[in-house]
C-alpha cells in the first residue's frame, strides 16, 4: 500500500512519545512545503496607447489601442484576469501596428521628400545653366 499524506498523518499521530510508554501526546507532523503561485497581473499598456494616440495615430490604431487598454484596466479592477489579459493583448498588438505603420510612413515621407528635392534642384540646375563653368567670364564691376 502506498503511503499518502493521510496515512502518514495517522502513522505519526498514533505513535506514543518516547520514554512515556503511553499514547497521550502527539508527535509533530513532518514539515510540509506549500507553493503559492501568484499570476502576474495583466498589462494594460495605457501609457503606450496614449503615446500612440497623440503622436502616431495612424488610421486611428492608437485610439483603438487606447480603448482596449482602458477596457483591460476596467477588467483588472473588476477582478476578471482573463478579460484583462485578452484586452491587454489586443491593445499591445494595435500599438505595435500603429508604431510599425507610423515608422514606415515617416521613412516613406523622408524618402519622397529627399528624392523630390533632389529632382527639383536638378531641374533648376538644368534651367539656369552652369554659371561656374570654364567658358563663363566673371563680371567686372567698375
Amino acid at each position: 500500500m502506498r503511503a499518502g499524506p493521510r496515512s502518514l498523518a495517522l502513522k505519526y499521530a498514533a505513535r506514543p512519545r518516547q520514554g512515556t510508554g503511553r499514547a497521550c501526546g502527539f508527535l509533530p507532523l513532518p514539515p510540509t512545503a506549500t507553493a503559492i503561485v501568484r499570476a502576474q497581473p495583466a498589462r494594460d499598456y495605457v501609457v503606450w496607447s496614449l503615446f500612440s494616440t497623440f503622436y502616431m495615430n495612424f488610421c486611428f490604431l492608437g485610439f483603438a489601442a487606447l480603448v482596449f487598454s482602458i477596457k483591460s484596466r476596467d477588467c483588472k479592477v473588476i477582478g476578471d484576469p482573463e478579460g484583462a489579459s485578452k484586452y491587454g493583448r489586443r491593445a499591445k498588438y494595435l500599438n505595435l501596428a500603429a508604431l510599425a505603420m507610423g515608422i514606415l510612413f515617416i521613412i516613406i515621407f523622408i524618402t519622397v521628400f529627399a528624392v523630390s528635392a533632389s529632382l527639383i534642384l536638378q531641374h533648376l540646375h538644368d534651367l539656369t545653366g552652369d554659371f561656374h563653368g570654364p567658358n563663363v567670364e566673371p563680371l567686372k564691376v567698375k
